[in-house]
């Protein structure tokens, strides 16, 4: 049974993302690649799959229980990954304050009775065959092909890590110009300061908005599409900040399809 864990695992983070695609494809009307990671897969879905079949599955007789049981584990799924991201790169990823019955904007009722929903789906119609397919599997063929996916799941997750740094970084930067820019503003409204003062500090500002141009053009098409994925994204920190970075990616997005509309 352990060694067909990861398995799972892989399985249900590919399922997890293309649940994610359908529904904002529906909602958005485009399609996206949801989520942290460059590959396929969504592991808050693999997560709480995982836990659901290993939780669960032995009450599959009871459909209350199993959509009680799918309910919290994905809801605190959900909620111990926000709230590890915000205390980790300090921005919101998601925001559920807007609808009812929500905790911190993390998790909401609606959001959870789906994922009740999803777990009676699970253990009843889509996990048996999965179970079967992958239990019937010669562990010499499924040992490989999860030990690869593994690699590249790692690979893509360290990749991810790092990028999500730099993102801070560059909020945590751009957050300083702008906060210098504006003391230095305030001081030359004062019209108390000396011409030769008053020159520097121009030309200073004109450095800084130089430097915010530059580091905004260092944004990565990841984390551009972190920018227009996640319309949620939001921090007491950086907010003013990341707005302005959703509107400049949105502008660079349209500049590159009129230019290839244009060809």
């Amino acid at each position: 049974m352990h060694e067909i864990i990861p398995a799972y695992f892989v399985v249900y983070s590919f399922l997890g993302w293309l649940i994610e695609g359908t529904y904002h494809l529906k909602a958005q009307k485009r399609l996206i690649n949801r989520g942290f990671f460059q590959g396929p897969y969504c592991p808050i879905y693999g997560t709480s799959a995982v836990l659901m079949v290993l939780l669960l599955e032995p009450y599959r007789d009871n459909i209350l229980l199993l959509f009680l049981g799918g309910f919290f584990i994905a809801s605190a799924v959900e909620l111990i990954t926000g709230i590890l991201l915000e205390r980790i790169f300090e921005a919101k990823w998601w925001d559920y304050s807007k609808r009812a019955i929500n905790i911190g904007g993390y998790v909401c009722v609606k959001f959870s009775i789906y994922w009740g929903f999803l777990t009676v789906l699970l253990i009843h119609i889509i996990h048996p065959p999965v179970e079967q397919l992958l239990h019937e599997a010669p562990l010499s063929i499924l040992r490989p092909i999860t030990l690869i996916v593994g690699v590249l799941f790692l690979t893509d997750a360290v990749y991810t890590l790092k990028s999500l740094v730099k993102f801070r970084k560059i909020f945590i930067d751009l957050s300083n110009i702008s906060s210098e820019i504006k003391k230095n503003v305030t001081v030359i409204d004062t019209e108390k300061v000396q011409n030769h003062l008053l020159a520097k500090l121009k030309e200073r500002n004109k450095d800084l908005r130089r430097l915010q141009e530059t580091i905004k053009k260092e944004i990565t098409l990841r984390q551009q599409k972190w920018l227009r994925n996640y319309p949620g994204l939001k921090s007491k920190r950086f907010n003013n900040i990341i707005q302005e970075l959703k509107e400049k990616a949105k502008e660079t997005i349209n500049n590159k399809s009129n230019h290839s509309q244009g060809k």
